[in-house]
């Protein structure tokens, strides 16, 4: 019986690590490669920048460099999310092309990049281990002049580059109860901002 709590907390332990992240599901789209051809069927996307398309029972790996853009059709957000393959420095000085999700464009064109991270919980007591979760976190760019560039990871951030309608902005913000830290409460947000111009 001593052995039960144990293995209770590893149980706990072992499904947070297994939690189904949005990269680790298939979902309905498409995709547009550089040569122009369009793939309908599943989609899987990964942090490595690969992305798996599933259709008439035959599998195809592509790096970002051989897509354009693809679309996924996403039950959980209830939305349709699109991301694009654009040159980025991520190591050294050269850039590749890596995937983006187009979140708000206009006169600010917000994109994102997810990461999965690893939250460890310490127990108050050595005899019981830590709880591990992972995490999706969205970390946010601006895309300038066809640059882009990485904005703070704290999205409040943006609102210095709304200071010319701040108060729309944060009057809009709070009618509507969002959160910044939310990313599709974020998009509503920049996408209220764009419409003001």
């Amino acid at each position: 019986m001593k052995c039960l709590p144990y293995l209770l907390v590893l149980s706990i332990q072992t499904y947070s690590l297994s939690q189904t992240l949005a990269p680790d599901l298939w979902y309905n789209g498409k995709v547009v490669l550089e040569n122009k051809d369009t793939l309908h069927g599943l989609i899987k996307y990964d942090m490595l920048d690969l992305l798996q398309v599933t259709r008439n029972s035959r599998s195809e790996i592509f790096p970002a460099e051989k897509i354009v853009y693809f679309e996924i059709s996403d039950p959980a957000a209830k939305r349709s999310r699109q991301f694009y393959s654009m040159p980025f420095i991520k190591k050294g000085h050269f850039k590749k092309p890596v995937f983006f999700e187009l979140i708000s464009n206009g006169k600010i064109t917000l994109l994102a990049r997810e990461r999965i991270e690893t939250i460890t919980y310490s127990q108050s007591t050595n005899s019981i281990p830590p709880k591990i979760h992972r995490v999706l976190r969205s970390h946010y760019y601006l895309l300038e002049d066809k640059d882009i560039k990485k904005i703070s990871d704290k999205p409040d951030k943006l609102l210095k580059l709304m200071e010319d309608q701040s108060d729309h902005v944060q009057l809009f913000v709070k009618t509507n109860k969002l959160s910044l830290d939310h990313k599709y409460d974020l998009k509503q947000v920049i996408d209220y901002y764009n419409s003001l111009f």
